[in-house]
């Protein structure tokens, strides 16, 4: 008798990205976003890539039914998404956060001084973004 194999598939979990360019660095940007956003911004152990360990905030606040992860697209002359060049932060969410809540929020990060752009990225036009996945 021949036995049948099941897959399981599980989808992941859905996710946004917003690419950010910013004069900031990294704990001046933290600030800034708790403080406009009401969010709770630290720094994480960090987003692990081709021998290099990138920047990364991660949003404490348990409560929220999606998460906020904000790492450092160039970091000691490397860029962690290739097809961003003139990126410096890229923003996940990840979760169930709906279409009107991530425009009000890109449209309030625009809002902050020396936030340059702040742009939503299809991330399926965009293999560079892979590496994220696994924050």
């Amino acid at each position: 008798m021949k036995k049948k194999q099941i897959k399981l598939e599980v989808p992941s979990e859905k996710a946004t990205f917003i690419a950010l360019s910013t004069t900031l660095s990294l704990h001046k940007l933290s600030w800034e976003l708790n403080t406009s956003l009401h969010l709770k911004l630290s720094q994480s152990a960090g987003l692990k890539h081709l021998d290099l360990c990138y920047p990364t905030l991660k949003n404490e606040e348990g409560t929220s039914p999606y998460s906020i992860d904000i790492v450092k697209n160039k970091y000691e002359s490397n860029l962690l998404v290739k097809e961003l060049p003139n990126i410096d932060y890229i923003v996940r969410i990840q979760g169930d956060m709906p279409a009107e809540g991530i425009k009000d929020l890109v449209q309030k990060i625009k809002t902050i001084p020396s936030v340059l752009a702040a742009i939503r990225i299809d991330a399926s036009k965009i293999k560079g973004l892979a590496p994220m996945q696994n924050l």
